[in-house]
């Protein structure tokens, strides 16, 4: 597509020259002709600098899905969303029990001498669960900000969003 671009551009340029210099064409021609090159060119200068952001886009559909896709700005958006996704999960974590575990284990020898020495195994383990019954607040009040930024991070992807993709409909 790219060298189908700049043949026609390149004809363009070539037919305007000709025709600037041609005695035959009337005036009024000649300025429509040019005009209507001009616009080739920056139609031309349009599409090569979208390729030269996006990779290939041969309709405007296709360079708004490389834009939506390969954006380097919406990508980060969509992580931080996802990162906030996260600590609205950790904020709900405030209602559930909590366990801990802990465990010790010890090997002890003596030896009295010539006799038989004497030896022991032990091993202590202990489990804890708890489960917060009032927290005054602090958990649902935990719950509701991360809910706020959530929402608020998604919109300001879909307002990225939009922007970039206005930047991409009109450069295409």
């Amino acid at each position: 597509m790219m060298d189908k671009l700049a043949m026609t551009a390149g004809r363009a340029f070539s037919d305007d020259v000709d025709a600037g210099s041609s005695q035959k064409m009337l005036p009024m021609f000649r300025v429509v002709s040019k005009i209507r090159y001009h616009r080739i060119g920056f139609c031309c200068g349009a599409v090569l600098m979208l390729a030269a952001g996006a990779a290939r886009a041969d309709t405007l559909a296709d360079a708004v899905a490389l834009a939506y896709d390969g954006n380097p700005t919406l990508q980060q958006q969509r992580a931080q969303v996802r990162a906030l996704d996260e600590t609205y999960v950790q904020a709900l974590s405030g209602y559930r029990p909590s366990l801990s575990i802990s465990a010790t284990g010890g090997y002890k020898r003596s030896d009295p001498g010539q006799g038989a020495g004497a030896e022991s195994n032990s091993v202590d383990a202990t489990l804890t669960a708890s489960q917060p019954l009032y927290t005054g607040g602090r958990v649902s009040a935990g719950v509701r900000s991360a809910k706020a930024q959530v929402l608020a991070a998604r919109e300001t992807l879909r307002s990225v969003e939009q922007q970039i993709l206005q930047q991409v409909i009109g450069a295409y």
